[in-house]
Formats: structure tokens, C-alpha cells, sequence
């Protein structure tokens, strides 16, 4: 930064990260699966538009993306000196109940059933929680919060997004759930579109330090450098993502400006998550 010397640059990154580590509370990374996406074609491999050329296609390629997802995460963050981050992280996974359980050909992802003379060589059924838990993954079982039936706003949601809905659920929106975990600092949501380049402490400061709470109220000392700013609820900034331009679900001619849930950083509140349900059921959306 100009005009800092960089005694004052390396105190100011340990006045964070000791900030960071009094409140016990950093950053989450999320992932929603929402389905086992099995080698066949079905009416559940597709959720919801767009769907993406990255799902993994079988356990090991599942396995493989959890793992990679994992070691990014780790490697630009304050585990790993080298990356300057000064932010912590946890990995989390929202499995719709359907895909936590997911039939697999190959021996290495799959276990016995049975003992003695009643053992089965291979049941052929991989546990993906147990496999998530295993990679360093906290796991939690969730349905959506709305079925196709309760949205009465919108002809647009209930036709487009409940598209391949399971039993009238929509399996899709069990990312919501992110909204909370309000004992994190910000959350980050990813999907099998993700990789991680390089440490996000700017974009999850701008989450942190313009949240009035978490800048001001957890740490006991309203000298924090934003605290002027905080006093004001307008000054807050909720959630860092960027735009994407996709055909449209109306008209494929058409391009459609949507929000890329690859990578959308979040700051949690169950507040928010009720309002947004509430919008889902009543809002008149439309593309």
C-alpha cells in the first residue's frame, strides 16, 4: 500500500490476524450436493439450468474434486505461511438426503456388506458423507426449505426452477442454508465449477469489516478501524459475486444476466435466509 512502511504492513496483517483469532470465527466454504448424478442419464442428473460440463460423472472423479477443492482452499490460506492470508478455514457440505448414498462400479470407493458365509463381495454403494468427513469436511443433511407447491409469487419459478424437482421438493435451493451459519465471519459458496487461485482475503474483508457487528461488537474494542463507518446499517456489504451472461430459459436466443454461483461469499444471518424464503414463495420473479 502506498505510504506504509513495511514495519506498518506487518503490523497491521498481525493486528488482523490476532483480531481473526480472538473472535474464532473465519471463513466456511460450502458446498451443496444435491444429487449422486449416477454414469446413466435420469430425470435427477439435472437440477437445475445451467447445468455443469464439470459434475463428476463417478466417485472417484467426486472424490477427486472434494479433495482438490480442499487443497486450494488450504494452500491460500493462513495454514500456508507463503500465501499472506490472514483468514482460517472450515469445509462444509449440504447433501440433499438422496445423495448421500451413491452406487459406485469401482472396488476402491465401495465396502463390504455382511459377514462370514451372508458377506457380499462388494455392495457396490459408496457413503459420500462418510468420504466427505474422511477429507476434512463437515457434513449436514438438509431438504429444501420450499417445495414447488409453495411458491405462489412467481409461474416463472414454479415452471423453470422446479423443472426436475424430487417429490415437489427443490432440491436446488439447500444452498440457502449457508445464510445460516452465523457463527462464521463469511461464507463461501462453491460448486463443482470452482478453483481457487489465490487467497480471497480482500474480497472477505469487505464482508467483514463492513458488517457493524463483527467489527465493532465481537471484538469488545470499537477502535477497529471501520467503526465510524459501521454505525451506519446502509454501509454494509451483504454479499461478493460477479454476473454471467447464459441463454435464456424463456427464449434460447436470448441471453440472460445471471448471478455465478461458482463463487458467491456471503455474510450469514437466519434473518436474511427467512426473508429469502419468504421472497421465493411470494416475490412475482420473472428472468
Amino acid at each position: 500500500r502506498l505510504g506504509f512502511s513495511d514495519a506498518e504492513h506487518d503490523f497491521e496483517k498481525a493486528r488482523r490476524v490476532t483480531r481473526c483469532r480472538q473472535r474464532g470465527q473465519w471463513r466456511i466454504y460450502v458446498l451443496p450436493i444435491t444429487n449422486c448424478y449416477p454414469e446413466h442419464e435420469d430425470t435427477h442428473a439435472h437440477d437445475f439450468h445451467p447445468h455443469s460440463p464439470n459434475h463428476p460423472k463417478n466417485e472417484a472423479a467426486f472424490r477427486d474434486f472434494a479433495l482438490m477443492l480442499r487443497a486450494t482452499v488450504h494452500a491460500h490460506s493462513y495454514r500456508n505461511p507463503a500465501s499472506g492470508s490472514v483468514y482460517d478455514y472450515k469445509m462444509h457440505a449440504i447433501l440433499h438426503p438422496r445423495a448421500k448414498k451413491c452406487r459406485s462400479t469401482e472396488e476402491l470407493f465401495t465396502v463390504r456388506s455382511g459377514t462370514g458365509d451372508d458377506a457380499e463381495s462388494y455392495n457396490g454403494i459408496v457413503d459420500r458423507s462418510v468420504m466427505l468427513q474422511n477429507l476434512g469436511y463437515h457434513v449436514e443433511f438438509k431438504n429444501p426449505p420450499l417445495s414447488k407447491e409453495s411458491i405462489q409469487g412467481s409461474d416463472y419459478l414454479r415452471e423453470y426452477m422446479a423443472k426436475n424437482d424430487v417429490g415437489g421438493q427443490i432440491v436446488d435451493l439447500i444452498r440457502l442454508y449457508a445464510y445460516e451459519l452465523e457463527e462464521y465471519d463469511a461464507v463461501v459458496l462453491v460448486d463443482y465449477d470452482t478453483l481457487i487461485l489465490g487467497p480471497i482475503d480482500k474480497a472477505v474483508d469487505l464482508i467483514v469489516d463492513s458488517n457493524k457487528e463483527d467489527t465493532v461488537g465481537d471484538t469488545g474494542n470499537t477502535d477497529t478501524g471501520s467503526g465510524e463507518e459501521s454505525s451506519n446499517d446502509n454501509s454494509s456489504i451483504d454479499a461478493v459475486f460477479s454476473w454471467e451472461h447464459l441463454p435464456s430459459l424463456v427464449n434460447p436466443q436470448a441471453r440472460a444476466s445471471v448471478i455465478n454461483l461458482s463463487f458467491f461469499l456471503l455474510h450469514p444471518s437466519k434473518a436474511t435466509f427467512a426473508d429469502l424464503v419468504k421472497r421465493y414463495q411470494n416475490a412475482p420473479f420473472s428472468e
